[in-house]
């Protein structure tokens, strides 16, 4: 296949015959442009030669320009032999004609029928301004013309289409005419009157903008100074003005920080940032500027110079940076040693060799557990040696009866019954054991039966009592 897509042809003795008397005829005399046969057009040739001034001869011999296009097509159709871009937008002569490549033939391209080919009119300049280069514009000086299409974009053919007329709020529907002069068409209507601008977002006066009188409605705002500013839209509200969508925020407490914490539109003003002043003390004075603390809430003297000496936890600022302990922690913070009974609180504190925190303190030893309500033996349980602890208990006898739960006594060794056992009265003759000795009416006499009836006895005891 050649270079323009022109594929070698075989299908007929007369082709074949004709290329190889080409071929032989090239290698023997080493001229390309040697002649093979008359002809009128290219298909008359045998492939891939091009009929060029009745002769059938190879593309390069007469393309001068290298575009593709025998000199002869390029002067029949207007274009320059000795240029691949004769209109100059950047596109070769070859790409903006049609070529079959069946016959070999080349035919001029006018997309906009305006009478200028494409290749002589340029895509990339726009006479009449109006958004279309004039390669794709019938009417390169009037800038109301139709555009791609040519001719058949007349406005006759669209007399009648439904349209749009007049702007925003105004617009109705219409129908397209021809205007006077012109070939496009235009919409006719009549439009509704305009009305005073709303700020909603719709163009209520008609005349192609929205909520103009308004402020810039839809851009960013940004309420406030500092780290009050806050960032939003500026938006209509319900009383037909504009407002910011967002508020600014709440000030705070200025800070050693970089920012302009109480929204007064100075940053870091309560501090003196940048003054000379003396950091440390003894050895470690040194001259320093002022500037913000490690946690950015107040300003200290920062010394000039730091020495290259290791901080240790000791309570001295050994690198004389102004800081004591600094790398260690909240020294001083609570802490706590051991577990349940045995835990002790202490506060965090340097250890003897100053290398790191440690708890002020010693967990408290574990002794026996003791029925005490507490883990004596800190092994996280409660009491766990009186397993009964809690459980019902009973006791006495007689009148004296009792029952109530184990509790813990008062040496907290053993387990007793919390309920006090009543009373003791002296013994009566009424068949209960009222002194709680476990006997009944022992202090009277037995005058029952030996066969124990007991109306016997209860009647005696009667007798008795009356006496």
């Amino acid at each position: 296949m050649s270079r323009h897509g022109v594929r070698y042809s075989t299908h007929s003795k007369r082709s074949a015959l004709l290329l190889v008397v080409t071929a032989c005829l090239l290698g023997c005399s080493g001229d390309d442009s040697v002649s093979l046969s008359r002809c009128a057009i290219s298909s008359e040739c045998p492939r891939p030669f091009f009929c060029n001034f009745g002769q059938c001869v190879s593309l390069d011999t007469v393309d001068r320009d290298g575009d593709g296009i025998p000199e002869e097509v390029e002067r029949s159709l207007g274009l320059d032999p000795e240029r691949t871009d004769s209109d100059g937008d950047g596109q070769s002569d070859f790409n903006e004609v049609d070529f079959d490549s069946n016959t070999r033939e080349f035919s001029p391209r006018d997309r906009d029928g305006d009478g200028i080919i494409d290749a002589l009119e340029s895509d990339t300049e726009d006479a009449d301004g109006d958004g279309y280069s004039d390669e794709v514009d019938p009417c390169n000086l009037d800038p109301d013309c139709p555009t791609e299409g040519g001719q058949e974009n007349d406005c006759a053919t669209q007399v009648g289409e439904i349209c749009v007329y007049g702007l925003g709020a105004c617009e109705v529907l219409g129908n397209l005419e021809c205007a006077d002069g012109r070939r496009d068409a235009v919409c006719v209507g009549e439009a509704l009157p305009p009305q005073a601008e709303r700020c909603d977002d719709i163009d209520n006066d008609c005349d192609g903008k929205t909520d103009e009188d308004f402020g810039d409605v839809g851009s960013v705002c940004t309420p406030g100074v500092g780290q009050c500013r806050a960032t939003g839209v500026i938006q209509c509200d319900s009383n037909n003005t504009s407002s910011c969508s967002v508020e600014a925020g709440m000030p705070s407490d200025e800070r050693c920080d970089g920012n302009d914490n109480d929204c007064d539109g100075r940053i870091d003003e309560e501090y003196e940032l940048g003054a000379i002043c003396d950091s440390g003390d003894g050895v470690c004075l040194r001259e320093g500027v002022i500037g913000c603390d490690e946690d950015q809430v107040n300003a200290r003297c920062l010394p000039m110079v730091v020495d290259d000496v290791a901080e240790t936890c000791d309570g001295i600022d050994n690198d004389c940076d102004g800081l004591i302990d600094e790398g260690f922690g909240a020294i001083g913070t609570a802490c706590e040693r051991g577990e349940d009974a045995c835990a002790v609180e202490g506060v965090l504190a340097c250890n003897l060799e100053g290398t790191e925190l440690i708890c002020s303190v010693v967990a408290t030893e574990p002794t026996p557990e003791l029925c005490n309500e507490l883990d004596d033996d800190c092994d996280g349980q409660v009491d766990e040696l009186f397993a009964q602890k809690g459980a019902p208990c009973s006791g006495g006898v007689g009148a004296c009866a009792f029952e109530g739960r184990y509790t813990c006594d008062e040496a907290g060794t053993a387990l007793t019954c919390d309920t006090q056992m009543p009373s003791t009265v002296e013994e009566r003759c009424d068949s209960v054991d009222n002194d709680c000795d476990g006997r009944i009416d022992e202090t009277f006499l037995d005058l029952g039966n030996a066969d124990g009836r007991s109306r016997v006895r209860l009647y005696l005891c009667a007798l008795t009592l009356r006496c």
